[in-house]
C-alpha cells in the first residue's frame, strides 16, 4: 500500500486543527512538536504551515515563525462581511440563471451547511473556492457564536422551506438576518478567545 504523500498529510491534519479551533488565539505553532505529534519529518509540516499562512487559517510572523490566527474584531467583522457578500454574489447567480438550480434540502442542523449548498448551487467555482476558504477562516469562530447568539435550529428551520422553493429574496433577507446575529457578537467571540488563550498561558 502506497504511503501517504507527508506534505498532504500535514496540510490536511493542521488545516482541520486550525478550521476546528484546535489551537488558542495566537498560539506559537512549533514546526518541531507538530512533526512529532504527527509523525513527519520538520519539512513537509514548515511547508504545510506556509500554505495555510496563504490560506489565511493561520498568522506568519517573519522571524518569528507561525501563529494560529488572533483576529481583531475588525478583522471578525470583516471576514463575515465578505462572506456575506459572497453568498449574495451566489445567490444573484442563482436568479440570473436560465434554469434556476435546486438549492435544498439540506441535510444536518447546520448554517454552514446551509450556505455551502447556496454557494454550491451557484455553479461558480471561483465562488465556491472563494467561500470555502472563507467558512475554514470562520469555523472556529464560528463555534463560540453558536454558543453566544440564537442556536442556528431555529433560523435553518426558517430557510430551509425557503431554499426548497427557491425564494430568492426571502434568501437574501434570512442571511442578512444571520449575518446581523454574527456580527453583534463579534466583540465578545474575540473576547472569549483572547480569554481561553491567556487562561491556557497561565497553567
Amino acid at each position: 500500500m502506497k504511503k501517504r504523500d507527508p506534505f498532504q498529510h500535514a496540510l490536511a491534519a493542521l488545516m482541520a486543527s486550525a478550521a476546528d479551533g484546535r489551537f488558542a488565539w495566537g498560539e506559537p505553532l512549533v514546526v518541531t512538536a507538530l512533526a512529532q505529534e504527527l509523525g513527519l519529518s520538520p519539512t513537509p509540516v514548515r511547508e504545510a504551515l506556509a500554505r495555510l499562512s496563504g490560506e489565511g487559517l493561520i498568522d506568519h510572523r517573519p522571524g518569528r515563525g507561525y501563529f494560529a490566527s488572533s483576529p481583531s474584531v475588525e478583522d471578525v467583522v470583516d471576514l463575515l462581511e465578505y462572506h456575506r457578500r459572497l453568498v449574495h454574489w451566489a445567490l444573484d447567480l442563482i436568479e440570473q440563471a436560465t434554469i434556476r438550480p435546486p438549492i435544498g434540502p439540506i441535510d444536518g442542523a447546520s448554517g454552514e451547511r446551509v450556505f455551502v449548498a447556496i454557494v454550491r448551487a451557484s455553479e461558480r467555482s471561483v465562488v465556491v473556492r472563494g467561500h470555502w476558504r472563507t467558512t475554514l477562516q470562520l469555523r472556529p469562530i464560528r463555534k463560540l457564536q453558536v454558543r453566544m447568539s440564537a442556536s442556528d435550529a431555529e433560523w435553518i428551520r426558517r430557510v430551509q422551506p425557503l431554499l426548497l422553493a427557491c425564494d430568492i429574496s426571502a434568501i437574501r433577507r434570512e442571511v442578512d438576518l444571520h449575518h446581523q446575529d454574527s456580527t453583534r457578537v463579534a466583540s465578545a467571540v474575540v473576547n472569549e478567545m483572547r480569554r481561553a488563550a491567556e487562561s491556557i498561558v497561565q497553567i
